[in-house]
């Protein structure tokens, strides 16, 4: 994954709301809320779930059905896994760090 596509997705979590949002459709699981239902487990207004909810739909971090007459919020489970495992891929600590330009990539003694 680019480092711009990175800095596209991990914007999602750029502030409480979306990831209170975020952190509950998790929590729902593949089920997922109405908007009323997240915005009662979560004490925002529905309008301010909808004004996240539509940045958090542009980045494809969760998803809308509708089911009846209500319209479903979902996790995108599979893009979310992806994301945070990639991260731990590139980011986390079994990386090996490259040598910086001063330092020598050999051993000393070699």
């Amino acid at each position: 994954m680019e480092a711009k596509e990175f800095a596209k997705l991990f914007g999602g979590f750029s502030t409480e709301r979306r990831v209170e949002i975020i952190s509950t459709l998790i929590e729902a699981g593949t089920e997922g809320v109405t908007f009323i239902e997240l915005s009662r487990r979560t004490d925002l207004s529905v309008m301010d779930i909808g004004n996240a909810a539509e940045a958090l739909l542009l980045m494809d971090l969760i998803k809308i059905s509708i089911r009846g007459e209500n319209k479903i919020l979902t996790a995108n489970f599979k893009l979310l896994d992806s994301l945070f495992q990639e991260a731990y891929d590139t980011f986390g600590p079994h990386r090996i760090r490259p040598p910086k330009e001063d330092e020598s990539p050999l051993p000393e003694g070699s």
